[in-house]
């Protein structure tokens, strides 16, 4: 199933699957780098680095097209993240790169962004910042996303010239950072208790 660019901006609750195959990807897009920063703070909340080889190897893996983020519930404090995106491409130049991200809460849209590369000339490296500006949660919400993981997911949708060629799939976990920064407390000061 290819969807086009009014379809994607009108979804309104986040696909059930991958909406578009390997072969799709005729640009021979590959991700090397992803980081997402506090824009204020410059404090880094995620960060992957791969080699190119290995970057270009995954995206024939339709399982890595479907990732889990992690991260604090002070992340909700937020008001802009950036996200930087690595990536190469192959043989073909690429024009008018169009990302759209629809962001969902308990299956309803919450908030769409969109970002356009304007042209990648063939076998090269590139690096995409794009800034996010970050709703205004309610408390409800907020107790949904950390209590329920998964129930805030988003699909991203990457168009060349009005045709899509890759879809990922994105959940968010608010809540195992801090239940292993705990495990990992209680396991610290267990060890003190029977050092003494």
């Amino acid at each position: 199933m290819s969807l086009s660019i009014e379809e994607v901006r009108n979804l309104q609750s986040p696909t059930t699957n991958l909406v578009t195959q390997v072969e799709d990807n005729i640009y021979g897009i590959y991700f090397i780098g992803f980081k997402i920063r506090d824009v204020e703070t410059g404090r880094v909340l995620f960060e992957d680095q791969k080699q190119p080889q290995e970057a270009q190897e995954l995206m024939n893996d339709p399982t890595a097209r479907e990732v889990t983020y992690y991260f604090t519930p002070d992340f909700f404090e937020m008001k802009y993240i950036g996200t930087t995106i690595v990536f190469g491409n192959r043989d073909l130049p690429i024009k008018n790169l169009l990302m759209i991200d629809r962001h969902y809460l308990n299956g309803q849209l919450i908030n769409s962004y969109e970002f356009q590369f304007q042209y990648c000339i063939p076998n090269t490296i590139n690096s995409w910042e794009s800034i996010y500006k970050l709703p205004k949660y309610t408390e409800e919400q907020i107790f949904d996303m950390i209590l329920y993981p998964g129930c805030n997911q988003s699909d991203t949708f990457y168009f060349v010239d009005g045709k899509l060629i890759l879809h990922l799939k994105s959940k968010f976990d608010y809540a195992a950072l801090i239940a292993k920064q705990q495990y990992e407390h209680e396991q610290k000061q267990q060890k003190i208790k029977q050092q003494q």
